[in-house]
């Protein structure tokens, strides 16, 4: 048997997770929502007054979620790659503890492992494109720079 079913769809545990997720992530979204208007509009007022300092405060911004999304990308891919490593050493995925939190089911045995083994593989990559992403930005901010001296 490749598939365990683990719980019942009516178990509050099943439905924890989803509705933590759109409790904190909707005040979260619409939160960034309003602070980013603010902040693009005493941009633009910025703008008109000092081109350069609101172009300054742009690459400032860039490069701050530009780390921040490094950081976060390297988190989440490290919080897989170990979830991925349980459900290998336990040939379970997702594996006990609390990573099975909201799984409705289960894969045990061989397909446990070879989903693993694709997901270990997966997680590397996700670091590998998270690290060639902040070069790429950095290596944007630095042309966007000479461009701009060049003018």
């Amino acid at each position: 048997m490749d598939w365990v079913q683990l719980r019942s769809r009516r178990d509050p545990a099943f439905w924890a997770p989803l509705l933590l997720a759109v409790a904190v992530l909707v005040p979260m979204a619409f939160w960034a929502h309003v602070w980013m208007a603010d902040w693009v509009d005493s941009l633009r007022a910025t703008a008109s007054a000092n081109p350069e300092a609101a172009r300054a405060e742009a690459l400032r911004a860039l490069r701050l979620v530009e780390w921040a999304s490094c950081g976060i990308s390297s988190v989440f891919s490290a919080c897989m790659f170990r979830h991925f490593q349980l459900g290998l050493q336990e040939g379970r995925l997702p594996p006990s503890g609390w990573w099975s939190l909201g799984a409705y089911r289960v894969a045990v045995g061989p397909t446990a492992r070879r989903m693993s083994r694709f997901g270990l593989v997966l997680c590397v990559a996700l670091l590998t494109a998270t690290i060639a992403f902040v070069f790429a930005v950095e290596h944007l901010l630095r042309v966007i720079l000479v461009e701009k001296l060049a003018d």
